[in-house]
Order: structure tokens, then sequence, then C-alpha cells
């Protein structure tokens, strides 16, 4: 009986990541879509973000059905790390110590479960029009005994996921959670060729995020820039701005692409 009830707990967890695979997806590849509208000069900055994504979905045909199906996964995929952050990695998945790995299924947990509010907020029309969630987040945080150190451990653990994100790009790590049985060996290439790209510029962007919290809680001044469009903004303003934002813009468009591979074919119990 014990061991039907958790292999049923097993499979509500797996259609939870699964649910938000594909709705991370959705959020990444319209990010990487504003983020190449921006570099070409015929996009907003406040746009490229995950709150800009989320608007973007709503305008669209259906726009609040597909909204409120977004919320359900982000919804899905914050339940998900959240239940990793308690049960732990499984042996020999992560290569990052235990207590470091529940650290960052708590903040992506967080994470996602803030943007779960704000999809849904959006579904049912009270969207925030102002803008700036990552801004006051930061504010109400620094206004907090001891809430610059807890800015900056934010601040350190993206920039710990932006190292991860590229040593996984950079090394194919990803495959150890996906089950590629049945796939030929050219199709696997390809699959694992747009994962490569895909992480490497997400961990790219989430350097800079994470560079600009920590500089936001060095400073106390959380207009400094904090969140994905401040990073893609200062990425644009660089040397050659534009065509690295436009490479970045690709790439987290692959991104999102992969993710739908990872609503397809990962293996839950061994993602981290």
């Amino acid at each position: 009986m014990a061991t039907a009830a958790s292999a049923g707990e097993q499979r509500t967890v797996d259609r939870l990541a699964r649910a938000g695979f594909a709705a991370k997806g959705v959020l990444y590849a319209v990010i990487g879509v504003l983020a190449i509208q921006l570099a070409v000069g015929g996009g907003d900055r406040q746009d490229a973000s995950q709150q800009g994504a989320i608007n973007t979905v709503a305008e669209q045909p259906f726009g609040r059905a597909l909204v409120v199906l977004l919320a359900v996964g982000l919804t899905g995929y914050a339940l998900f790390r959240a239940v990793q952050a308690v049960r732990g990695v499984a042996p020999g998945v992560s290569s990052l110590p235990d207590w470091l790995a529940r650290t960052t299924f708590v903040v992506r947990a967080l994470l996602y479960g803030l943007l779960s509010v704000l999809a849904w907020r959006e579904a049912f029309g009270v969207g925030d029009e102002g803008g700036g969630t990552e801004e006051s987040l930061t504010a109400a945080a620094l206004a907090q005994p001891g809430g610059r150190w807890a800015v900056v451990a934010v601040g350190v653990v993206v920039v710990v996921v932006g190292i991860f994100q590229v040593r996984e790009g950079w090394t194919c790590g990803f495959r150890d959670h996906l089950d590629f049985h049945g796939i030929s060996g050219g199709a696997r290439r390809r699959l694992e060729g747009i994962g490569r790209a895909g992480h490497l510029a997400r961990g790219v962007v989430f350097l800079v995020a994470g560079g600009f919290v920590v500089l936001a809680a060095w400073r106390h001044d959380p207009e400094t820039g904090v969140g994905l469009d401040a990073a893609l903004q200062e990425v644009v303003d660089a040397p050659f701005g534009g065509p690295l934002l436009l490479a970045l813009g690709c790439g987290l468009v692959l991104y999102g692409a992969f993710c739908g591979v990872e609503a397809r074919f990962a293996s839950p119990s061994r993602a981290d």
C-alpha cells in the first residue's frame, strides 16, 4: 500500500514538473523574442522580462486562456521545486552539495511561485501595469533588518545557478535527466545542440542578473537594476551589445524549445 501511494505521489510530482517545463519554455521563448526585438531596436527594455512575457502572451488571440494555462504550469513548476527542496536531490544526480542544491530549489520555488501569482493576476485582469516587480521586492527586502544580506544571498544563488547553467551547456550535463530511448542518433544530437545553446545563453543572462542583484544590495539601491530586463539592457548598452543580445535572444528561444523537450523526455526525479 505504501509503495502504491509513493508511486502515485511520484506521478503527481512528475505531472507538475512536465507542466512546469512546458510553461517555462513558453516564458523563455517569448522573452527571447522580446530580447531579439530589443536588439534590433524594435522593443522596449521593460518588455524583455518575465512580466513582459506574461503581458505579451495575454495580448495574443485567446490570451486569457493562454495565460491561465501558463499560470497553471508555473504553479506546477513552483510546487515541483518546493517538493525537491523538501526531499533533496537524488544521490548522484547533482554535482552541488545537498544543502546548496536545496537552496537553489527554494529560490526557484519562490521565483516561479511569484511568476505564477503574476500570471494569475494577469489572467483575472488585475495585472501590474506599472512593472518594476523585481525592484519593488528588492526595495522591500532592503528595508528589513538584515535585508541587505538576504538580497546578497539571493544574488549569489542566481550567480551560482548561472554558473551551473553554463557548465550544463558546456558539458551537456542535462542529458542525465533526459530519456532519449527510441530517438535516432541524429535527432538526439540536434536536441542536445538546442539544449547546449539554450543553457549557455540562459547562464550568461543569469550571471549578469545575479551580479546586478548583488550590486543593488551593495549600494543599498534597488533602482540599480535587477531582473532580466536590467540584465538584457546592460548587454545591449555594452560594446557590440546589439549582436550579443541578438545571440542571447536566439539562445533563450532555443532554451524555451529545450524546455519543451524536457516536458516530453525528462525524468523529473533526476532533474536538478
